[in-house]
């Protein structure tokens, strides 16, 4: 079987009936149509151009064919099969012909729906925290997560009924069923990070005020109504609002920029998932930055593909993160609903059909095809990139920074690197830089550095935001700016700010 055709063989099988395409010949179709992860099986059980145009339903998903891809194949089967005649009367072309492809999904019947939410249904009974639910409350979140308009509709939707739902269901669904449940809880894997009670009950009172300012904004009542129906022993303690608040944080000029679009940033986040003596392990996940201006209204979640086999897009906070890199890529205006219309087909695709394993469909896979489906290109240069390589060639993954010979005068170290256990000695290092060498991180190489040191920073945030109380991740005196005033990362899984601004990142 061969790996791949010339270009005049692939001209050769265009101009062929398709009823009379070897095994060879429908194995470069796969490819050429995105679904070369099937050519083994399509080979192995001979199918030829024959037997391809005879596929239905059942004998796809014997081949193992999930549900999305059967009716993608059997479309476009169907779209080659109606061009037979015009490919057949058309001599030696001057480029190569392929049939078109529509750029609108199928439209899935409700019979299929049922098949997908079904899957998600065997997946959603391993998670803790969903025993208390009904049947239909279990088959409404099976849909939020393998149906697309569902999902847009209940996590990556920013519009106010969207988002005032989303934070209702957090609360009732955290008050409900305790630390287990919920939309957060979902998303953890086993080995994650543990929430102790007095985190979620922050979590759940910041929760609270972002539906206050929800109000405040539309002039609805949702936390009061909210509070009713809950006893008094139930109501939590009122407390200090937080001193990241966007509404009251500090601006800086320089960096923010006034623009009345929607806006959509994307973050890589390296995540320490094991860390034993004799093992450590870290997992990519993104993060989705979105500011949609025009409504005053931003978020910031997560997605994450972990061993729960499930993606639930989810608050942006992580107790263990080492990394967050900006993608050098975002998308603005109409572009934001149609990256977030990709991502959803992706996370669909494989919350319904995948399961999660370290050889094969890992969290590294699930970022490559988020990044293939919104055509980005995860590379990046200096200091950044040598820490990725060495993070995948050896698995080891300090805050650690090695001192060029222009400072190691000024920072004197036995190995001439310093590994940073704190947010404050992050901090603190950066100013003494700027401090001494004002034009140190404008020059050359050392801008590199700089973003280096910046996705630490990023990185001790999100541990910050996850645990507040926690000294080591406090910041000092911000040399990258605060991000929470920039928007460069918010705290809370939704935030509304007053002013309309846009950072550099």
């Amino acid at each position: 079987m061969g790996a791949s055709l010339s270009n005049d063989a692939e001209i050769e099988i265009c101009q062929k009936e398709v009823i009379k395409w070897t095994k060879d010949d429908v194995s470069a179709w796969l490819v050429d149509n995105d679904f070369g992860i099937y050519k083994t099986q399509f080979y192995e059980n001979d199918i030829d151009g024959e037997a391809l145009l005879n596929l239905d339903d059942d004998k796809l998903t014997k081949l193992g064919v999930n549900v999305g891809n059967s009716i993608k194949i059997l479309s476009r089967v169907k779209v080659i099969t109606e061009d037979a005649t015009e490919q057949k009367e058309t001599t030696t072309p001057n480029k190569r012909q392929t049939p078109p492809v529509s750029t609108n999904p199928p439209v899935l019947t409700q019979k299929e729906e049922e098949r997908l939410i079904a899957l998600c249904l065997k997946k959603l009974e391993k998670l803790k925290g969903l025993q208390k639910l009904d049947v239909d409350q279990r088959k409404d979140k099976a849909r939020s997560l393998v149906i697309k308009k569902a999902l847009l509709e209940s996590y990556l939707n920013s519009s106010y009924v969207a988002t005032r739902k989303t934070m209702l269901n957090l609360l009732e669904s955290s008050d409900s069923h305790n630390h287990s449940s919920g939309v957060i809880s979902m998303a953890q894997s086993g080995s994650g990070p543990v929430e102790n009670q007095s985190e979620d009950d922050e979590d759940k009172e910041q929760i609270r005020q972002v539906l206050e300012k929800i109000d405040s904004l539309e002039g609805t009542t949702a936390a009061s109504q909210l509070n009713q129906n809950k006893s008094q022993q139930q109501k939590l303690t009122e407390h200090n609002k937080s001193m990241y608040d966007i509404d009251h944080a500090p601006v800086t000029t320089k960096n923010t920029q006034i623009t009345d679009e929607e806006f959509l940033k994307i973050k890589l986040v390296i995540v320490e998932i094991h860390n034993s003596s004799s093992q450590r392990t870290f997992r990519r996940v993104l993060s989705l930055w979105t500011f949609p201006l025009c409504t005053h209204r931003g978020s910031v979640v997560i997605l994450e593909w972990n061993d729960s086999c499930l993606v639930v897009p989810r608050k942006c906070y992580s107790g263990a993160a080492v990394l967050a890199a900006d993608v050098n890529q975002f998308f603005k205006g109409p572009q934001v609903p149609e990256a977030l219309d990709k991502i959803s087909e992706v996370i669909c695709e494989w919350n319904a059909h995948y399961q999660y394993s370290q050889k094969t469909y890992n969290c590294q896979l699930f970022v490559d095809k988020i990044c293939e489906a919104l055509d980005i290109k995860l590379k990046f240069t200096g200091a950044l990139e040598s820490f990725l390589q060495q993070l995948r060639r050896t698995g080891q993954c300090e805050m650690s920074y090695a001192i060029p010979e222009k400072l190691q005068a000024d920072f004197q170290s036995p190995t001439n690197s310093l590994q940073f256990q704190t947010h404050q000695e992050l901090d603190q290092f950066v100013n003494s830089v700027i401090e001494k060498h004002p034009t140190y991180f404008d020059m050359g190489e050392h801008k590199d550095d700089f973003t280096l040191l910046k996705s630490y920073d990023r990185a001790f945030w999100l541990r910050h935001f996850k645990n507040r109380k926690q000294e080591e991740y406090k910041p000092h005196k911000c040399p990258f700016n605060n991000p929470t005033a920039s928007g460069s990362i918010i705290d809370n899984f939704f935030t509304y700010g007053k002013n309309k601004k846009k950072n550099k990142m």
